[in-house]
């Protein structure tokens, strides 16, 4: 039997090679272009010899060759040339009137390409696997970090001294909320002890440079300088001068600074109640200038500034005074410069004006409801947007 013409030349075609093996298993037929130099094959030649993938397929093959089985494929069968080059094929065993017709096609660049695949698929398995292991050891890196930042915003917290002081004789409340779980703000309040007939206070707030861990250190190490300079008798000044020298000790090797506003209020009258009179003194290193509201419904922001503490720039060339006289009912507004600096959705700050309309819109009858109003007008402005910087605000009402 001779195959048609047309398969013989669509197997050159496709660089397939055909066998014809005959109902006894011998072959009768063979396209010996192809086949030399990749296979050992002859006329007469026992299929089983030249094919050895096909034993203990014989039935099989039979049910191929006598058309009760449409065809038989084999997958990746691999020859070696004499070469030494490694070929896979595909074997394809069909029906030829009574015969078995063995196709057998060159998958050998397809078969590289798929092995190429998988060794890239395994690698990538390998590399999801590996980062999978480094996702979760991040995921417990950062855990770790998350409970000691917690417990970092605690000790910060228990720095700072409650927001409403008791039994202090003014009526104060103060706030402080980081950008971040920790941050650089604080503030402070200290009675000073000089004489049963007259009061003196003090109030400062304080902003670290940056933001984070950092700045929550610095905060606590320039909150620790300043109360620790109440034990000593200067007068506002002088403990500016005195804080920029100790502070400059924590800020040589980073680079940061404290802005810091701080008040002292003396009671200059004996007098208690409506008409107690007070001296406020203020003195401004680097922070936003204290509001001063008056019972009237006026508002009034000295123009007082000086260089922020711990660069030794504020001790060369001292710090200004700035004295008020303030009576019953007054009120002063410390803050940070998170409070002006705080933008809406459309990237607009509150501003400095802004802030003086909603200090004069404000409340007089307690520090509470001054600090409640500022905060909602804050929140009513930045619309929700996520806060930026540390915010921290004092209100003190005679």
């Amino acid at each position: 039997m001779k195959l048609p013409t047309l398969l013989q030349s669509a197997s050159l075609g496709l660089d397939m090679i055909y066998i014809l093996a005959d109902e006894q298993g011998y072959i009768i037929e063979y396209n010996s272009d192809l086949a030399h130099g990749v296979i050992d094959i002859a006329v007469g030649q026992e299929l089983f010899d030249v094919l050895p993938e096909f034993y203990g397929q014989e039935e099989l093959l039979e049910e191929v060759r006598v058309g009760e089985r449409k065809f038989l494929r084999f997958e990746n069968m691999n020859r070696v040339t004499p070469s030494g080059e490694l070929r896979y094929f595909r074997l394809t065993i069909v029906p030829a009137q009574g015969n078995l017709l063995i196709l057998l096609l060159d998958m050998t660049e397809l078969a590289l390409h798929m092995q190429d695949l998988t060794q890239v698929r395994n690698e990538l398995r390998l590399t999801e696997r590996r980062l999978n292991i480094t996702n979760q050891e991040l995921q417990t890196l950062n855990n770790h970090l998350q409970n000691d930042v917690a417990m970092a915003w605690k000790i910060q917290q228990s720095l700072l001294l409650p927001p409403q002081p008791q039994k202090f004789g003014l009526d104060v409340v103060c706030y402080s909320t980081p950008a971040r779980q920790v941050g650089g703000d604080f503030y402070t309040y200290h009675a000073f002890e000089i004489a049963l007939t007259r009061a003196c206070y003090a109030f400062a707030v304080g902003d670290v440079s940056g933001k984070g861990v950092s700045a929550a250190l610095l905060m606590a190490a320039c909150q620790s300088q300043l109360d620790a300079s109440f034990s000593q008798f200067f007068t506002p000044t002088e403990r500016m001068v005195y804080l920029d020298k100790a502070i400059e000790t924590y800020t040589k090797s980073c680079r940061q600074n404290c802005a810091m506003v701080y008040v002292e209020l003396e009671m200059i009258s004996p007098l208690a109640g409506k008409d107690a009179q007070y001296l406020l003194h203020v003195v401004n290193a680097g922070c936003i200038p204290p509001y001063i509201k008056y019972r009237n419904g006026q508002v009034e922001q000295p123009e007082i500034g000086g260089f922020a503490l711990g660069q030794g720039l504020g001790a060369l060339v001292g710090y200004q005074l700035c004295s008020l006289e303030l009576a019953s009912e007054d009120m002063i507004i410390l803050t940070s410069d998170g409070v002006v600096e705080a933008k809406n959705d459309r990237g607009h700050m509150l501003g400095f004006e802004r802030l003086e309309d909603i200090i004069r819109r404000g409340p007089i009858t307690s520090a509470t409801d001054m600090l409640k109003y500022i905060k909602s007008q804050v929140q009513l402005f930045t619309e929700g947007e996520e806060q930026h910087d540390d915010i921290t605000i004092v209100v003190v009402r005679m």
